[in-house]
């Protein structure tokens, strides 16, 4: 309800007058009497009587206050406001993934669109109506649309998402309809409450739903072991209940909790002796060992895993260790299997195998095999060792390099690096040169089999490479080329981009069961854009049959778990065009009013009636 008139406002004076009187005004009246003995009657009554007690049962005095009332409530001009004749709604329909929270099957965002249904009576071709999708990136579902049948099939057609509303770019999808309409109505419907709200009619269609969230998770290393703690809170509702933590797959340990409503607790998991793990888990369970049925799901587990420390197994075999094993170990974190005789030699199961100065008998099955200085030929392939050249020579890069070739080249200045002696190498036609010294092949990439094959045709004792940078960055290039890491990090908000690296032997690279590359797609990445909560896996074929399954887990936004989030100001801050009137302008007047004055009117004259009667009957 409006008033139109808050100068009608002061005839609220009239009660203070009207009290004022009835506290002067004597209440007996002056009648003859035959006797005197009734006054010591009215004097010992007056001195028994409690002050103002008459105000207490004056039913007329209650009557006079409540015609002065009236005749305010006339004088004011109430009025309600109704959408004006060229008025136009724009709703922003919150579709962010705590609309999906329920209440006996029916979610809010059920009842938001049940209440733009009713109001579908209203559209026409003067009240056109518009509803943007309030996500991550909103967008229209009708604009400026007057047709009630399509609308009503554009919601048939509406799903949540597991995103967050952002709200200010769908107040600027609705700003560009009042740009054409300035009397347009804005509406957010949504499940949050803001203290300040601007122009925008917030409708808030939370209904008390009941939510358990983990929530600040975080993990770290102290007292040599790892620490998982996390806060837990029940929204609406109190829960007993139980949460689990399970390392690599396998419960470690399940500890019982227990909540109020709307209260949160920390839960640290220590002295479990966790020195390593490949991943982790938690979860929110009942009491039998279930996993919990509250408003939302995807909060109730949070899993990471590791891919900060990861370790890659390498082979080194050769007289450079110590140059070679230091440049390795400031790339990652390597463990290095240095083999004393042939017979130690691993040819399996390792990422990495570095021969410097040395050939084996045969090659290994899988991996990256990097060759430095070998000095006789390398079995099962086709380059040929020829001779050794000695004298004073500086290394030159080639031209026309591959991607590959161009990411393991980067940095590298090969004009800067001197040798005293190389080897010459023939039948290199099927590998792809980096580096040369006068037209011969210094540093080569090739394929065998199984394997990516490296080789660098010189004694790193023979070169200044080992004292200068390139040495460390060929190192680092050549070390990424050769062992990827699937992800940069085991967790993504919704909506991320995902970059997903493939093993160098790669041969299929599925996620969530889709086939998303193979061999003949030449690509050392994808990228995957997830819309939904849960935990995803990578699985990755390699050339020699092996599976690698890695996993990444995709989660929601804290805030949309927090049942109790409340923002204080909604950002409605826009331009307005000074050429537009005061009453186009947003956060204007832009409806019309009906006036109910006169059904106060109605109920004044009632009531006067009444108070003659009263007023009568005390009198006479």
């Amino acid at each position: 309800m409006e008033i139109l008139v808050p100068l009608g406002l002061l005839a609220l004076l009239g009660i203070v007058v009207l009290i004022i009187i009835y506290i002067i005004k004597p209440r007996y009246q002056k009648k003859n009497i035959s006797s005197t003995f009734i006054w010591k009657l009215s004097l010992r009554y007056r001195k028994k009587k409690i002050p103002l007690q008459w105000l207490q049962k004056s039913l007329l005095l209650f009557i006079q206050i409540c015609v002065i009332g009236l005749i305010t409530s006339v004088l004011i001009e109430p009025a309600v406001r109704v959408m004006g004749k060229d008025a136009e709604k724009a709703i922003i329909l919150d579709v962010s993934y705590s609309m999906q929270a329920e209440v006996n099957g029916e979610t809010r965002l059920d009842r938001a669109i049940k209440q733009i249904e009713k109001d579908l009576n209203n559209v026409n071709e003067e009240n056109k109506l518009t509803i943007i999708l309030g996500k991550n990136e909103p967008t229209y579902l009708v604009r400026r649309e007057s047709s009630v049948s399509l609308i009503k099939y554009a919601l048939s057609n509406i799903q949540s998402t597991y995103e967050e509303c952002n709200f200010e770019s769908s107040l600027s999808l609705a700003n560009t309809v009042i740009d054409e309409n300035p009397s347009t109505i804005v509406y957010y419907y949504t499940d949050c409450q803001y203290a300040s709200t601007g122009y925008v009619n917030v409708i808030d269609f939370s209904n008390n739903e009941w939510n358990v969230s983990l929530t600040e998770v975080k993990k770290y290393f102290e007292n040599g072991e790892y620490v998982f703690e996390t806060n837990i809170c029940s929204y609406n509702r109190e829960f007993i209940g139980k949460i689990a933590l399970s390392i690599d797959g396998k419960v470690k340990l399940v500890q019982d909790i227990s909540l109020l409503k709307n209260e949160e607790v920390k839960v640290v998991f220590n002295k479990q002796n966790i020195i390593n793990y490949k991943d982790y888990k938690l979860e929110l369970l009942d009491t039998n060992n279930n996993a919990i049925q509250d408003s939302l799901l995807a909060d109730n587990i949070y899993f990471e895993q590791d891919y900060e420390n990861i370790t890659h197994n390498v082979e080194l075999v050769g007289k450079s260790n110590t140059f070679i094993s230091s440049a390795l170990k400031s790339c990652a974190n390597v463990d290095i299997y240095l083999p004393k005789e042939e017979k130690e030699i691993a040819f399996k199961d390792k990422e990495l195998y570095i021969f410097d100065s040395y050939v084996p008998s045969k090659l290994p099955e899988d991996g990256v095999i990097w060759f430095i200085n070998p000095t006789k030929k390398i079995p099962n392939l086709d380059l040929i060792f020829e001779k050794e050249i000695s004298g004073k020579f500086t290394f030159s890069s080639c031209n026309n390099l591959s991607n590959e070739a161009n990411k393991i080249m980067n940095l590298i200045t090969p004009n800067t690096i001197e040798a005293t002696k190389y080897s010459v190498l023939n039948n290199y036609q099927d590998y792809e040169v980096l580096i040369e010294c006068n037209n011969n092949p210094i540093l080569l990439l090739g394929h065998y089999k199984n394997a990516k094959i490296i080789v660098l045709a010189t004694d790193l004792h023979y070169t200044n490479l080992p004292i200068t940078m390139n040495f460390i960055v060929l190192i680092n290039n050549l070390f990424n080329y050769s062992v990827k890491t699937t992800l940069y990090k085991g967790i993504y908000n919704i909506g991320e981009n995902i970059q997903i690296n493939s093993k160098v032997l790669t041969k299929e690279l599925y996620f969530d069961d889709k086939l998303k590359m193979n061999s003949f797609d030449y690509k050392d990445s994808i990228n995957e854009v997830v819309n939904k909560p849960g935990i995803f896996e990578i699985k990755q074929i390699m050339t020699n049959g092996t599976t690698i399954v890695d996993k990444v887990f995709i989660k929601t936004s804290e805030n949309e778990s927090n049942f109790r989030y409340t923002v204080d100001t909604l950002a409605v801050d826009r331009y307005i065009n000074p050429e537009l009137n005061i009453e186009g302008r947003p956060g204007f007047d832009s409806y019309d009013y009906t006036s109910i004055a006169k059904y106060f009117a109605i109920a004044l004259l009632v009531l006067v009636i009444v108070e003659w009667g009263v007023q009568y009957r005390e009198q006479y």
